[in-house]
This record gives structure tokens, sequence and C-alpha cells, in this order.
């Protein structure tokens, strides 16, 4: 790990927008990073909502690009 992108926000729906935010402006170079699969997690309907279970990353990933 080379560093760990955190935000706080008092609630749910503007702590995922400023970590989306943050994702864009991120900038690292010389190493692969998994900034791009965050935000696409993050842009999930129902990580949004917070309605996923213990499952959603391993069905995410199955269909991820």
């Amino acid at each position: 790990m080379i560093g760990k992108l955190i935000v706080y926000a008092r609630e749910r729906t503007e702590a995922i927008r400023k970590m989306q935010a943050a994702l864009c402006e991120l900038v690292i170079d010389g190493v692969h990073t998994n900034a791009e699969l965050s935000g696409d997690i993050l842009a999930q309907p129902e990580f949004k909502d917070g309605t996923y279970c213990t499952d959603f990353l391993d069905k995410f990933l199955k269909n991820y690009k």
C-alpha cells in the first residue's frame, strides 16, 4: 500500500460524493492502483443506498470489465 484516501461527511451520500471527487483528482504515477475500481464500486446503486450484502464484491467483480 502506498497510501489511503479517506473522506468524512455527516451523510453517506455526501461522503460518497466527496470520495468520487477525490478519486477523480487522484494522480499516482508508476504503479497500478485500484482507484478506477473504487470509483466504479461507489457508482453502484446498491452501494450508494447501502443495500449491499457481504457477497456484493464477489458479484460485482464477476461482471467487472
